[in-house]
């Protein structure tokens, strides 16, 4: 049993210690009760009883004592509690603000649930509530991602999310953003990705330590430079509390995707761009890494309904400031001052561009955009409960502002994520996210994220290749210059065998982002399947190299120096594997080259047990690699009722599936797959 939920505030407590203290004003006890409610029905053990409210010394004491002993403190804030200049919960607040200055701040301890659009900037609440994200929960229903947040910090599992956050880490979590890794949002929200999939390797290959050695090394600057190439820098946070950084990377997303827009510009990815947040990199450098020659810099100070932006554009190649300017204007206002912004930019590099080009909606609701932006947040911490959270913010953003398109784009991309990658109600997921993209392309029939969107779920899901290519020729054709166009035309052509193909359109996306860890694992999985093996190493590490925590990429790289004979490198690479998933499947695979028969066993069941039904494809190729033909069919049939998202890559491991190919029932699920023999 978990640790009890204890109801404070105006509310009651229980004698037992070490429990989560819920801390509400009155007005605010139906949000309290469902939130109990909730907690209750996902195992959680809450104490909520109205009637034991009491005044007087004795309650005062055990509303003291629970704070003190709890291991959990949620504040419940609200509109009503920055209403209320006096409260009981003020009290309460204080209480738990003197005890977190004696924990780590690594240890999480307040976790802030707001219940409605109070934003951060406008609530009196203490210090160490603005250390640490918040919760936002709209209305009747408590989502799920809640109640798992909850119980994993009780049970240790997660740690609490320091605020202010950035809209992207640079180094994403380990979770495996596996099969459909494609620029759904371009240059506004990146796809965090790994393949859960195992591509060829040729068993007879030559053993050479100085094949290692002869590995290719990707070149940072192999781009040449156009004098209309620029890449935005992460803003800096500026306000008072440093509280606004997720609203100032968000401002120079907005603005690098209103820049990529004018014809005439070079603009690089954002994944690449924000490689370096927080770090004090000389400019040239940036420049030579990024392939730009010219950089935008900025800051944003937020203050109410205000907000102040300065930006500056810089010569990379020897840090001469190019063009300044400082705009404040309200919050509602912000996506005009971020096209007035682009534009200036692009003359300034004596590009012609009109602003009416440049679509930019009206005044808009502020606390609309600020749940955006926090879902972009929520989506980048990479794991199932961050998707929900996601799906919730963006919901959310939509209900206050239905207009909000890009809300709508990052709705369906989170949707689609939650049911691509390896979690539960996989086919909910996608039905869902299918209707968040019409929706888009209903709203908006030129929309280069919405037809990708369908060009994955074409792919992924119902196995259609020719569609998928279609809606990923013609997010092409809207926009040249959008990445993950091109990024999906790659991942069509390697599911097709096309190597070639496949190639041409990976290295055009890497023009666009060089330092897309993405782009860079996916085409070495392209490169592994065509045989390439030492080339397929070098994007893989470049990949972990970017991102030292990115999913699959030690556990393919070892598959891919198995392919060279390097058995003990593919060793030591798979056993610094993060995702467990992938790494008992590519210890599975090596063992058994090794003639470690019982360790191969040993993963191969562990494999088994944990992911059967999200692994299946998986668990076929490990069978089929160890010639166990009859298992290796058996789990690809499961693999297809089960719709496993792995299968699709099934064309670009011939080597691994040798010994089954020359069976007739090869040909017949390929066939079946919709896929050329």
């Amino acid at each position: 049993m978990l640790p009890r939920l204890t109801a404070g505030s105006e509310g009651a407590v229980t004698e037992l210690s070490r429990a989560v203290f819920l801390s509400y004003a009155s007005q605010d006890v139906e949000a309290a009760r469902r939130i109990c409610s909730a907690l209750r029905g996902a195992g959680i053990e809450v104490w909520f009883d109205q009637n034991d409210l009491r005044g007087g010394d004795v309650w005062d004491q055990k509303i003291r004592r629970e704070i003190r002993d709890c291991a959990l403190f949620v504040p419940i804030i609200s509109a009503n509690t920055y209403s209320r200049r006096e409260g009981y919960f003020r009290l309460e607040w204080g209480l738990a603000e003197q005890r977190a200055q004696m924990i780590a701040r690594n240890v999480p301890f307040i976790v802030p649930v707001c219940v409605d659009g109070t934003p951060e900037r406008s609530e009196d609440v203490p210090e160490s509530f603005l250390r640490v994200q918040w919760t936002r929960l709209l209305g009747e229903d408590i989502p799920s991602f809640f109640c798992q947040r909850i119980s994993e910090l009780l049970a240790g599992t997660e740690k609490p999310t320091p605020s202010p956050v950035s809209a992207r880490p640079a180094s994403p979590a380990v979770y495996p953003r596996h099969l459909g890794r494609w620029l759904v949002i371009g240059t506004l929200v990146v796809i965090l990705v790994a393949a859960l999939v195992l591509k060829p390797w040729q068993l007879g290959a030559p053993k050479s330590a100085a094949v290692l050695e002869a590995l290719p090394v990707v070149d940072k600057a192999s781009t040449a430079r156009s004098e209309k190439s620029i890449a935005v820098l992460p803003f800096a946070d500026m306000s008072e509390k440093k509280d606004q950084e997720y609203f100032a990377d968000g401002m120079a997303e907005e603005i690098l995707d209103a820049l990529a827009k004018i014809p005439g510009l070079h603009v690089i990815g954002r994944t690449s761009s924000f490689q370096f947040k927080g770090q004090n990199e000389d400019l040239r450098k940036i420049g030579i890494e990024l392939a730009a020659a010219h950089l935008v810099e900025g800051s944003v100070q937020r203050s109410g309904k205000q907000v102040r932006v300065t930006v500056q554009l810089i010569r990379s190649s020897d840090g001469a400031r190019e063009w300044s300017e400082s705009y404040e204007r309200e919050v509602s206002d912000v996506l005009r001052m971020q096209r007035d912004i682009a534009v200036s930019i692009a003359r300034a590099l004596q590009v012609t561009v009109e602003a009416a080009s440049i679509s930019a909606s009206g005044a808009m609701n502020p606390d609309a955009y600020d749940f955006f932006l926090r879902g972009l947040h929520a989506f980048d911490r990479n794991d199932k409960a961050g998707l929900e959270e996601a799906i919730n913010d963006f919901q959310n953003a939509l209900q206050l502002e239905p207009s909000l398109a890009r809300a709508d784009d990052a709705l369906a991309l989170a949707q689609l994520e939650l049911a691509d990658d390896v979690y539960e109600q996989q086919e909910e997921g996608f039905l869902q996210a299918r209707e968040s993209a019409q929706r888009l392309l209903k709203q908006n029939p030129r929309s280069p994220h919405g037809h990708v969107l369908m060009s994955r779920i074409y792919a992924d899901y119902d196995w259609d290749w020719a569609d998928a290519k279609r809606e990923a020729e013609e997010a092409i054709a809207i926009n040249p210059r959008f990445g993950g166009g091109l990024y999906a035309m790659g991942f069509v052509a390697g599911y097709l065998g096309k190597w070639n193909e496949g190639e041409r359109d990976y290295r055009a996306a890497l023009s666009l982002d060089p330092l897309n860890p993405d782009y860079h694992y996916d085409f070495g999985v392209l490169l592994l399947g065509a045989g390439r093996y030492p080339e397929s190493v070098a994007e893989f590490r470049r990949a972990y190299e970017i991102s030292p925590s990115y999913a699959w990429s030690h556990a393919m790289t070892g598959i891919a120096l198995l392919a060279l004979g390097e058995l003990d490198a593919a060793l030591q690479e798979a056993q610094q594997e993060s995702m467990d998933g992938a790494k008992r499947f590519a210890l599975a695979v090596i063992y058994y080259s090794m003639g470690k028969r019982a360790d191969s066993d040993a993963a191969l069941a562990q494999l088994t047990r944990d992911a059967a039904d999200r692994m299946a494809a998986q668990i076929a190729y490990v069978h089929a690699y160890r010639g166990e033909n009859e298992q290796a069919f058996d789990w690809l049939e499961r693999a297809y009722r089960q719709k496993d998202t792995g299968l699709p890559y099934i064309k670009e491991y011939p080597l691994l599936l040798k010994r089954i190919e020359g069976d007739p029932r090869y040909k017949a699920f390929l066939r079946k797959m919709n896929l050329p023999e």
